[in-house]
């Protein structure tokens, strides 16, 4: 009788440990898969930036040319060649 008590605690503690360790590891994953989904989002939006710079560089330029100042043009040229190297 006094190992059936013995067993029977036994088990009980090892469930609940087993218990704990399910719910740290989901815990784990959980914080792990927020972390993923931000860092996939602050990609997401320093790329698009990114190409918006590069989009304004190179239309500035063209307005700039256009005008009949292609010296200021040529000032344009760094910043959509280094925006488009970033992305």
């Amino acid at each position: 009788m006094l190992a059936l008590a013995w067993m029977t605690g036994y088990l009980v503690q090892e469930r609940r440990k087993h218990a704990e360790t399910v719910r740290v590891q989901t815990a784990v994953q959980a914080l792990t898969a927020e972390w993923l989904r931000i860092a996939r989002e602050l990609h997401d939006m320093v790329a698009h930036s990114i190409g918006i710079i590069a989009i304004q560089a190179g239309m500035g330029r063209r307005v700039i040319e256009r005008s009949c100042r292609p010296v200021c043009a040529t000032r344009c040229g760094p910043f959509r060649h280094a925006a488009e190297g970033a992305m």
